[in-house]
């Protein structure tokens, strides 16, 4: 702060320094008046030397000397006077004089340049003596003046007014591109062998946020596509590889720290390997890390009801209602500068309503109980173009009896999974 304040006041100053230095100049000029003062004719000016350690012959012929010299042309006779121990004199005393009449001219100068000087930190030694002559003794007193004022701290400025926050975007975007070694869905199983990439995409917007409420919307879709063309009797075009493409579109409204979202699906094969599903969707959370800290379980329920013709568990099936109990307890751990989110999701899905029919009819309360661990590594900072992160988990899958006998009598199967996600 000191120096910036310092550089501005020298740039203030500059026009004033050079405004100041034209009398100095013009006493170059012998026929040009500015830059002399008179002054008593003959006085004899104390030179550089004492006058003790001259010799008697220069004493004596001095003050004729120094008489034969008019203040206005001084330093233009100077040149005239031979070179003898008296001239030499002469010159001494006749610059002194000089010297003392610019001092009046000097003086602001020097008081600009002594702020840069005490800055500076000069040695001591290299500061000028004070001088015992009045004139002198103004000199330094302006001087010592002028250091002062310059070596007082500028007051500091007033503190920035506390400017508001950006408002933030009220729409987000998220992207997920997985791969898996299996598919069940909701413990019912899809695919368990060959390629399985499960591309999706999520768009919320802000509608509403004020205080502890909040309401946003959301539309997005989820894809499945298989290196076996599962379910696919037709051909091998693209679709054939496609084998589901599901869209959503919701709301959520969250109020402390509570959040309940309603939802509406389509579930569609584009390889026609099965007919569309349509569910009505809600979901209940609470985010309880407020209360129990690291040990916040984050627990959540989902309740879906099949409205459409078809049902998830066959053509053939009725109708049925689902619910799903979850928890996804975590914490986070740096790993050099990086932080790494560690999760440990467990759920369990329960048939309300024929959900879980055999091919009799005959409906099975409990489908499946599957947890394990997810691990969400940040991939550099976030930026303009939004943040990467790496997921990798792995988890146990327990089935029930009737999704056991979707999985050829198979009651538990390991399923892992690696993608990426792009939030913007």
């Amino acid at each position: 702060m000191v120096t910036s304040a310092i550089l501005s006041r020298h740039d203030v100053s500059k026009p004033r320094f050079h405004s100041r230095s034209a009398p100095i100049n013009s006493t170059n000029n012998p026929s040009s008046p500015r830059g002399t003062r008179p002054s008593p004719r003959g006085a004899l000016i104390p030179g550089p030397l004492p006058l003790t350690r001259l010799d008697p012959l220069l004493i004596e012929n001095a003050p004729t000397a120094l008489t034969t010299l008019q203040p206005a042309s001084a330093l233009h006779d100077l040149r005239n006077l031979p070179m003898t121990r008296t001239g030499k004199l002469v010159r001494s005393v006749t610059l002194a004089r000089t010297s003392l009449r610019l001092a009046p001219i000097a003086t602001p100068i020097l008081a600009s340049l002594i702020p840069s000087l005490a800055f500076a930190q000069a040695p001591a030694a290299s500061q000028p003596r004070p001088s015992t002559s009045p004139a002198m003794t103004n000199v330094a007193a302006t001087t010592a003046s002028a250091s002062a004022s310059a070596a007082e701290p500028p007051a500091p400025p007033a503190p920035p007014s506390p400017e508001k926050p950006e408002s933030s975007c009220p729409a987000s975007f998220q992207l997920n591109f997985d791969y898996t070694n299996a598919y069940f869905y909701r413990g019912i199983r899809q695919e368990d062998s060959g390629l399985i990439l499960q591309p999706a995409a999520k768009l919320t917007l802000n509608l509403h946020d004020a205080d502890d409420f909040k309401l946003d919307t959301f539309f997005g879709t989820w894809n499945s596509f298989h290196g076996r063309r599962t379910g696919s009797a037709e051909g091998s075009d693209f679709n054939s590889y496609w084998y589901e493409s599901d869209i959503y579109a919701g709301l959520t409204v969250t109020s402390g720290k509570i959040s309940l979202s309603a939802s509406y699906t389509f579930l569609t094969s584009p390889n026609n390997a099965f007919e569309t599903v349509q569910e009505l969707g809600f979901s209940l959370a609470l985010d309880d890390s407020e209360w129990l800290k690291k040990w916040s379980l984050k627990p959540y329920a989902t309740i879906s009801i099949e409205t459409g013709a078809d049902a998830s568990d066959g053509a053939d099936s009725d109708t049925g209602a689902y619910l799903e109990l979850g928890i996804a307890p975590g914490f986070s751990i740096d790993i050099g500068t990086t932080p790494i989110a560690i999760c440990f999701p467990a759920s369990i899905g329960l048939s309300i309503s024929n959900y879980y029919q055999d091919p009799a009819g005959n409906d099975s309360t409990f489908g499946f109980l599957q947890f394990g661990a997810k691990a969400s590594i940040p991939l550099g900072e976030p930026g303009r173009c939004g943040a990467w992160t790496l997921n990798a988990g792995a988890s146990a899958l327990l089935l029930g009896n009737h999704t056991k006998d979707y999985n050829r009598g198979n009651s538990a199967e390991l399923v892992a999974t690696l993608g990426l996600q792009w939030n913007f």
